[in-house]
């Protein structure tokens, strides 16, 4: 076990920093959330010099409420589930718990001086997970800082956590394009997702612990079934980070340009009354007139993604004809168009994240900016910066 370090990072804390305290060149975020209740919004860059800042935002008029600045730079950061305090890690292997009201140090840990990629709270509050470039993945209690696991089965850097909802898996993502579904519990492995031929960027669970979503370098952002690891959505473009509001309606992706994709989806399993109608209409796909074959390959595409897992069941038909059409459908309905691109960054989006109640979207970018957007009308709502008190640089 580590002792806890009181005293190793230097913190400067600020109220109400203005505009014109912002620095020039400023960082990545590479971390950004809304606070569980809605009414803070959070980001995090890695600078180290100059000392790079967590900044939190007020969302009721986007004054800033604190900023804390990280001598060692910060590259994750996570809110405890009733909002209290927030989690964030360091290139120097350091996690560091804050009070949200004060901005003051709780305390802060460490394993080694490993760069650490990723932080997560538990659902209760009491575990922190956080993972990184040692390619192992620790947990410590929160309230102490003291280690209380450790466990292994990633081949490469880790670069992604996510906590389920329930609190009894964990989905770590790592450089060598693995993606592991673990018990909490046992710390053992619950899934391993089949490799990707290319680089795996990130993935975290749906609200509801439901659904999965990876980041991948082929240009998708895929959604699974962490259960079974079926695949309900391949989404593009979307190879950088992806978020999706509580409801699992939409989905925000960003790839390598400085676009972000708003796509709607619709992952609900069907019900037995959609189950009968697509079974009829793929019963027609073995009448004589092409005709009446190709309008009930029209009524599945106009059904939209909830036939995704009845053309699954129907691509092991007996029939070659329904097998051949039903993966061809199942292609086109897994990969909607998106509703709309979001424009207006200079610099790669680095990460997206939805408000709690999914009304607005905050994307962060390679330059230390923030957008924040109106998910009705996806217009911009407002433009914000990490800021640098003077005399940091």
């Amino acid at each position: 076990m580590n002792a806890v370090r009181l005293t190793c990072l230097y913190l400067l804390i600020a109220v109400g920093i203005p505009a014109t305290a912002l620095a020039e060149d400023v960082p990545p975020v590479y971390g950004m959330q809304f606070s569980p209740d809605g009414k803070l919004l959070a980001a995090i860059t890695s600078s180290s010099s100059p000392p790079g800042p967590l900044v939190l935002w007020n969302v009721d008029d986007w004054s800033i409420a604190k900023t804390v600045v990280l001598r060692r730079g910060g590259l994750d950061l996570d809110f405890s589930p009733n909002g209290d305090n927030i989690a964030y890690c360091t290139k120097k292997g350091v996690v560091g718990i804050l009070d949200v009201a004060t901005g003051e140090m709780i305390r802060e840990f460490g394993a080694n001086d490993e760069r650490l990629n990723c932080v997560a709270f538990t659902p209760d509050g009491k575990t922190l997970v956080t993972a990184g470039e040692d390619t192992s993945i620790y947990l410590w209690n929160a309230k102490t800082g003291e280690q209380v696991g450790k466990f292994a089965g990633q081949s490469g850097k880790i670069h992604s956590l996510s906590v389920s909802p329930d609190g009894r898996s964990l989905l770590s993502v790592d450089e060598d394009r693995r993606v592991i579904l673990w018990d909490l519990s046992t710390q053992k492995t619950r899934q391993t997702f089949e490799p990707s031929e290319l680089h795996v960027r990130g993935g975290l669970f749906s609200s509801d612990g439901e659904f999965i979503l990876t980041s991948q370098n082929d240009g998708t952002t895929r959604i699974r079934k962490p259960s079974t690891g079926e695949l309900r959505a391949r989404l593009r473009p979307g190879s950088y980070s992806a978020n999706i509001t509580s409801d699992n309606h939409l989905v925000a992706t960003s790839s390598y340009g400085n676009e972000v994709h708003i796509f709607a989806v619709d992952l609900e399993d069907p019900s037995p009354e959609v189950r009968e109608t697509l079974d009829d209409l793929l019963s027609r796909f073995l009448d004589e007139n092409y005709e009446v074959r190709q309008h009930a390959a029209q009524e599945i595409v106009a059904m939209g993604m909830i036939a995704v897992p009845l053309l699954r069941e129907a691509m092991h038909s007996e029939d070659a004809e329904i097998r051949v059409r039903a993966r061809s459908l199942r292609e086109q309905l897994l990969s909607p168009e998106p509703i709309a691109e979001l424009t207006g960054h200079k610099k790669t989006v680095q990460v997206v994240d939805f408000s709690p109640d999914g009304k607005l979207l905050a994307t962060g970018d390679w330059e230390g900016k923030i957008k924040v957007w109106d998910t009705t009308t996806f217009q911009e709502v407002v433009n914000l910066e990490l800021p640098f008190p003077k005399g940091e640089r």
